[in-house]
């Protein structure tokens, strides 16, 4: 009998589904990241501001030498309840994202690299030592308020180049 063969057009499309899917998920994560970043990087700092030695200062240092006012930076510490303020960079630059297959199809999880440093402040000791100064909870409300142009952008309207 001439004609369709149906299960190869399902399976063209559930490809094609799947490749798409696979784009919002990547999409959003990159995004979610973009946004964990962007508050560390930019949010306004309402901690206390320390002079420390810059990494060349610590060698000095180490050879009994004195630093000089140029071996010194100052750094304004995020307040409770702000995002982290980046120093040197490394959380910041810990953050990223992996893509997976779970039970319910394509998954993103954006983390850090570092060990317990994000949880800690992100959340706070325990022990009340290090209060809360929250990023990624921030970044997630951005996020719900933007996916769906993420979203639109990813996914073409049908037949729209397919």
């Amino acid at each position: 009998m001439a004609g369709v063969d149906l299960r190869d057009a399902v399976n063209r499309f559930v490809q094609g589904l799947d490749r798409r899917v696979e784009t919002v998920v990547t999409n959003l994560a990159v995004a979610y990241v973009g946004e964990v970043q962007k508050l560390m990087e930019t949010s306004p700092r309402g901690g206390r501001t320390y002079r420390k030695i810059r990494a060349r200062g610590t060698k000095l240092r180490a050879r009994g030498l004195m630093p000089s006012a140029q071996d010194y930076i100052y750094h304004t510490a995020s307040a409770p309840g702000e995002p982290p303020a980046p120093d040197r960079g490394i959380l910041v630059n810990s953050i990223h994202y992996e893509l997976g297959v779970g039970a319910q199809g394509f998954e993103a999880r954006v983390g850090s690299s570092l060990a317990k440093i994000p949880l800690a402040l992100e959340w706070g000791t325990r022990n009340g030592r290090i209060k809360p100064r929250p990023a990624f909870r921030p970044a997630l409300e951005i996020l719900r308020l933007k996916a769906p142009a993420i979203i639109a952008r990813a996914l073409p309207p049908q037949g729209a180049g397919q």
